[in-house]
């Protein structure tokens, strides 16, 4: 619960800044980038729960077995400052 709280205050804080010195089509940018990593967070069981994954058309390793629930949230977290970061920092506001 904690994790979901804190990472809907972040993204929620980062989108009415965006909004507040951007325009509304870099909010929806934004917002569209850090729904992955929300979901991540928010539901880490059901996507460490995915199996039979082929990463490749023809040839590719499956994935077999189940992600831990802890190891799907971190990759959430570190995506979500990832995209926070890169738009903090990179992000041209008059583009």
């Amino acid at each position: 619960m904690f994790h979901r709280l804190t990472s809907g205050l972040i993204c929620s804080f980062f989108l009415i800044y965006s909004l507040w010195i951007s325009n509304i089509l870099n909010t929806f940018v934004l917002f569209s980038a850090v729904i992955m990593p929300l979901a991540l967070i928010w539901f880490p069981s059901y996507f460490g729960s995915i199996t039979g994954i082929r990463f490749g058309r023809i040839i590719g390793p499956v994935v077999t077995k189940k992600s831990s629930e802890w190891g799907v949230s971190l990759l959430g977290w570190v995506l979500l400052g990832l995209v926070l970061w890169r738009w903090f920092f990179v992000h041209d506001i008059n583009a």
